[in-house]
C-alpha cells in the first residue's frame, strides 16, 4: 500500500474494511465522485463542522474527496487507478483553526515539525475471489513532540469516535452505491 510510503510510522491509527459486491474499478469510479452529503449523519456533522468553519475560516466545507483536497487543505499524496488513493493534511488539528500548513506532496514524507501532527488517509482496493471488491480505509496520524502527541491525543479522544463513524458511513455509501449501479445496470441489460 502506497500509505506505508507516506506515512509509515504513526501514533494513532484507524482502519475500516467493506466487502463490496462491484468490480475494483466500478468502486473506484464511485470514490472518485462520492459525494457524501447523501449519508444524513455526515451531513448533519459536516454541517454542524461548516458551521464552525464559516464563524473561524469564512468559509464553506464540501463533502466531496475532491472538495476536501481543495478547501480544507488535504493534499493528493498518490493515486494508483482502481487501486489506491491517499491524501494527506498536516497542521494542529486540535486547534480552533486547525494551525493547517501547506507541504507539497513531495515533501509530506520527511515532515516532522516539532509541535504538529501529520495524517494520512487512504482508500485501498483489492480484487476479491468471486469478482467482488474488499475496500478498506485507513486513517494514520503522526505526531512531532510530547506537547503534539499529548494535545492531539486529547483532541482524538473527542473527535475519534465521529471521524471513524464517517469513515463507516463512507464505505457503506459506496457499498449502497455499487449496488445501485448494478441494479441499475442489469435493469438496462433486461430491456
Amino acid at each position: 500500500m502506497q500509505i506505508d510510503y507516506y506515512l509509515p510510522e504513526y501514533d494513532f491509527r484507524e482502519h475500516h474494511q467493506i466487502n463490496i459486491n462491484a468490480s475494483p474499478e466500478r468502486v473506484y469510479q464511485i470514490i472518485k465522485r462520492l459525494d457524501i452529503r447523501r449519508v444524513f449523519l455526515i451531513k448533519l456533522l459536516f454541517r454542524l463542522r461548516d458551521f464552525y468553519a464559516r464563524k473561524v475560516y469564512g468559509r464553506k466545507l464540501e463533502l466531496t474527496l475532491q472538495d476536501l483536497m481543495q478547501e480544507s487543505g488535504f493534499i493528493l499524496l498518490d493515486e494508483i487507478t482502481n487501486q489506491e488513493v491517499v491524501i494527506g493534511l498536516t497542521g494542529r488539528f486540535w486547534r480552533p483553526d486547525g494551525g493547517g500548513i501547506v507541504v507539497p506532496a513531495n515533501r509530506f514524507k520527511d515532515f516532522d515539525q516539532r509541535g504538529f501532527a501529520k495524517v494520512a488517509w487512504n482508500f485501498f482496493i483489492q480484487g476479491g475471489a468471486k469478482g467482488d471488491t474488499i475496500l478498506s480505509t485507513e486513517t494514520r496520524i503522526k505526531t512531532y513532540g510530547t506537547k503534539a502527541r499529548v494535545s492531539f491525543g486529547m483532541y482524538w479522544l473527542v473527535i475519534g469516535p465521529f471521524s471513524g463513524l464517517i469513515r463507516t458511513l463512507i464505505l457503506k455509501e459506496i457499498d449502497r452505491q455499487a449496488g445501485l449501479e448494478m441494479a441499475a445496470d442489469s435493469r438496462t441489460k433486461e430491456r
